[in-house]
């Protein structure tokens, strides 16, 4: 039951603090503040009295309330839309391939982001961005060409074939890079730690093409110094 408080006659009203306070909670305890309605309902029953020529107004065709509905949808579907090409994550996974999201930082930058979130405790971004050390590592290498136009399976199988002792944690750690960037799916620390451990042998092993580009290159000289010595005894 709601007691009614007197109020003066006429101005000027001067009220005490305690006489605010109980007109305050008496206004509040209005009706009026009493609809407990969201905020979508509160939309709909407008849009319905609007359109319904409540209060005296010329009521709207019947196909009018789906249509405005049907607009307010697809406004909240562009900005939707909007908001999550806004997403830096979201905008590398539709440009599928770009596995290093700011090409001309180095391996080391890289290195130092996965270290950085792994510190924070971003699995996450600590793995997303040990594996981009690896492939910015190698592409400094000159073991990967075309690196911001390959895809990190494509990277993960090239590498493969360059470090063979290395191949499943190469796979491995490009299939976690696809999970997390693109399938935002989620990892742990340890995973993070695995990648960056990678990075670390990586770094320190000897990459077979190499390996074979040297040999190749010795076995080539070899061949034309003997030649240009047999040449030089048929003169003699």
């Amino acid at each position: 039951m709601t007691v009614a408080v007197p109020l003066p006659a006429r101005p000027p009203l001067d009220p005490g603090v305690e006489q605010a306070r109980s007109w305050l909670a008496h206004e509040l305890a209005s009706p009026a503040y009493a609809d407990d309605r969201s905020l979508l309902q509160r939309i709909l029953d407008w849009l319905q009295q609007h359109l319904s020529g409540a209060g005296g107004q010329v009521a709207a065709p019947e196909w009018a309330l789906p249509l405005v509905l049907a607009v307010l949808a697809l406004v909240v579907v562009v900005i939707l839309l909007v908001a999550v090409r806004r997403s830096p994550t979201a905008s590398r996974a539709v440009r599928r391939g770009e596995v290093l999201d700011h090409p001309l930082l180095s391996a080391h930058g890289y290195r130092a982001r996965a270290e950085s979130a792994l510190g924070r405790g971003d699995a996450a971004a600590a793995t997303a961005d040990a594996f981009r050390a690896v492939a910015a590592a190698c592409a400094e290498r000159t073991l990967l060409d075309d690196v911001p136009g390959r895809t990190a399976h494509e990277i993960g199988t090239a590498l493969a074939l360059v470090f063979p002792a290395e191949d499943g944690e190469v796979r491995a750690a490009a299939d976690l890079f696809d999970r997390v960037v693109y399938g935002r799916a989620s990892v742990g620390l340890d995973d993070a730690r695995a990648v960056l451990a990678l990075d670390s042998r990586l770094r320190v092993t000897r990459p077979l093409l190499a390996a074979a580009g040297s040999d190749s290159a010795t076995s080539t000289q070899t061949g034309s110094l003997a030649g240009a010595g047999a040449s030089a005894g048929g003169a003699r």
